[in-house]
């Protein structure tokens, strides 16, 4: 992978992005693998992402409300009680796999926010 200093990006080589998919598809493999190992009777869920689909499928998704950037893993843990500051009350963790130099998406980032 070289950066290019005007665009002020990391540009993929040949096969490069495919290659980190690749990585990243075994990286949450893993994830999923060690979960359900290790807490049996956790609920979580994998989304599409990076999942190419058709422009129908993909119409169809977009009408039944996936959206864009949505994180690769969601974990759902509903917990509620206090920390000793304050009431915490949350459902669980979205994780988003990256590997290498990937960045995050515009999509993906207003996940976070």
């Amino acid at each position: 992978m070289d950066y290019d200093n005007k665009l002020g990006v990391y540009i993929h080589g040949k096969g490069e992005k495919r290659h980190n998919r690749q990585e990243e598809f075994h990286l949450q493999c893993s994830v999923v693998s060690w979960l359900k190992v290790q807490y049996p009777a956790l609920k979580f869920c994998a989304t599409l992402g990076g999942v190419r689909v058709g422009i129908g499928l993909a119409k169809k998704l977009k009408k039944q409300g996936y959206l864009k950037g949505i994180p690769d893993l969601l974990i759902v843990y509903p917990k509620m009680g206090f920390d000793g500051r304050c009431y915490i009350k949350y459902c669980g963790l979205f994780i988003e796999f990256k590997v290498n130099n990937n960045k995050l998406t515009i999509e993906q980032k207003d996940w976070q926010n």
